[in-house]
């Protein structure tokens, strides 16, 4: 499976795309200070998000990070869909 390179105005800018399932991307690293980040994504760039969340992990040399992938409902606002259903969550180590 392949996955589209993100587009200008795409699914972090602007929402997800009409009629596709959106996807919001969370990074959780535990240790002294916390670190947290996150993305969305439509289907169309749900391997992008992976790829991008993966390497911002490694860029940032966290040694034990869990990155979990909701699916959210694409009629709610990106902002307000923060729960979602958690369909896959792994851990990536330095």
């Amino acid at each position: 499976m392949t996955s589209a390179p993100p587009e200008p105005g795409g699914c972090q800018a602007g929402g997800c795309y009409s009629g596709l399932v959106c996807f919001r991307g969370r990074v959780e690293a535990s240790g002294p200070s916390p670190v947290h980040n996150e993305s969305l994504a439509c289907a169309k760039h749900l391997g992008s998000m992976v790829l991008t969340l993966t390497a911002w992990v490694h860029e940032q040399r966290l040694t034990d990070a869990k990155i979990t992938v909701l699916a959210i409902d694409p009629a709610a606002h990106p902002g307000v869909a923060a729960d979602g259903f958690a369909f896959i969550t792994w851990h990536v180590t330095g």
